[in-house]
């Protein structure tokens, strides 16, 4: 399962039409997303109270507290700690109008409606073509309305597309406003673009991107990798693709900046380019098992980073005999590439940490393309401990937003022992 795989756990959120800005604002209502947002915003060159003036009114208003970023932000983490329920209720409605009067906004409406082209499109041939019942679940918004549907019905393909764009859209806006109308990918990328935030969806087995990246490796040409040799840059582009640190579907994140990368943490793809955990001990084993190397148990003794680097390079996996024991999926050969670091590390290491952007992740969960849910990351093993001694929890969630040290996507992971001296 995907979820499985990104090693995250999916949280309820209410129905009745309103699930996907439900999982929305449960995503986005984290102390550790807020604080990304806000420094974010800083960033930029502004401030949280002046970028999201419209959203400050509506919740200040709405949970009746002081018209600022801080007393809302303050306000949204402590109704998520004591109702969840309420906070959907007092945000789904908010989110549903900022989205289609982003929609609707005079500078990025065309972008919105170039948004809605090809699913609606999609959604008129599948229609057409007797396949209404067992419809892409992308395009199940615009199925749901019988105004559309009456009129994919009565007309042809160049006369919907010329229907919607003149009268369809704006009409499906406006029913869009009501409380109840089921929304999904456009309504929830709009809410993304504004506050800045990558948005990934899970939906059984894969996972894909509904708005935002995290920047592009450049192409290896005209001035970026000048120090690296011609014959090095096809293996490193290579190593990149099989460390997963850029994406792998090159009709969908190839631009003419580069390749977007894949990870939402720079200490990750800092990991991916290294050596893993404890090289020369790994190397050596792998060495001396080299003739038979793949279904090799890996020993128990390794450090537990150690396992994680190697699981994540595709290295090692589980035993199909014994889920509690790791072996080698690959031959000798294969590996080696795998355990060191990329080619011209120093490079490439400059290169990913100009071009890399920090943005905050929400994944929600599209459960059979129908209910949406949050998802949670199940917390590392350093968070694990924390929470033993009692640092998460609602009486955290102000102290996470003041202390951006487990959020900084620029820090690699600390030990427990180094974690507990930050934080006592």
């Amino acid at each position: 399962m995907a979820l499985a795989r990104l090693n995250r756990v999916t949280e309820a959120t209410e129905g009745a039409g309103n699930c996907a800005f439900n999982a929305f604002a449960l995503g986005f209502c984290d102390a550790r997303v807020l604080a990304q947002v806000e420094r974010a915003v800083k960033a930029s060159g502004t401030t949280p109270d002046a970028r999201f003036k419209r959203f400050i009114q509506h919740v200040a208003s709405a949970l009746s507290v002081e018209c600022r970023w801080s007393a809302v932000a303050s306000a949204l983490l402590t109704l998520r700690d004591e109702d969840k329920v309420k906070l959907q209720s007092v945000l789904a409605p908010i989110l549903r109008d900022m989205s289609i009067n982003l929609a609707l906004k005079a500078a990025d409406g065309l972008f919105h409606f170039q948004q809605t082209l090809e699913p609606f499109m999609s959604a008129y041939s599948d229609y057409t073509c007797g396949r209404n019942g067992g419809a892409l679940a992308r395009d199940d918004i615009f199925l749901r309305h019988d105004f559309i549907t009456k009129k994919f019905r009565e007309m042809r393909e160049e006369e919907i597309h010329v229907w919607w764009r003149d009268q369809g859209y704006q009409q499906f806006l406006q029913k869009m406003r009501n409380n109840g109308e089921w929304a999904g990918d456009l309504e929830l990328a709009r809410l993304a673009r504004y506050f800045g935030v990558v948005l990934d969806v899970v939906r059984e087995d894969f996972v894909f991107n509904v708005y935002g990246n995290y920047g592009s490796f450049p192409y290896l040409h005209g001035g970026v990798g000048d120090n690296i040799p011609e014959n090095y840059k096809r293996e490193i582009m290579d190593c990149l693709y099989d460390r997963d640190i850029i994406k792998r579907n090159l009709r969908l994140s190839v631009n003419d900046k580069g390749i977007e990368f894949n990870l939402p943490e720079f200490a990750v793809i800092a990991s991916r380019l290294s050596n893993v955990p404890n090289y020369e001990k790994v190397n050596a084993f792998v060495t001396e098992h080299c003739l038979a190397l793949k279904g090799t148990h890996v020993p128990k003794a390794w450090h537990r980073r150690c396992r994680e680097e190697l699981i994540q390079r595709n290295v090692i996996g589980r035993d199909p005999d014994n889920s509690k024991q790791y072996v080698f999926t690959m031959n000798a050969n294969q590996a080696m590439m795998c355990l060191g670091a990329v080619p011209y590390y120093d490079a490439v290491m400059n290169i990913c940490r100009q071009h890399y952007e920090v943005h905050p992740l929400l994944v929600l969960h599209n459960k059979d393309g129908h209910h949406w849910e949050n998802t949670l990351a199940l917390p590392t093993p350093e968070e694990a401990f924390l929470r033993r001694i009692g640092f998460f929890g609602p009486e955290a969630s102000q102290r996470l937003m003041q202390d951006s040290f487990l959020l900084s996507t620029n820090q690699l992971r600390r030990s427990d022992e180094d974690l507990i001296r930050k934080f006592t």
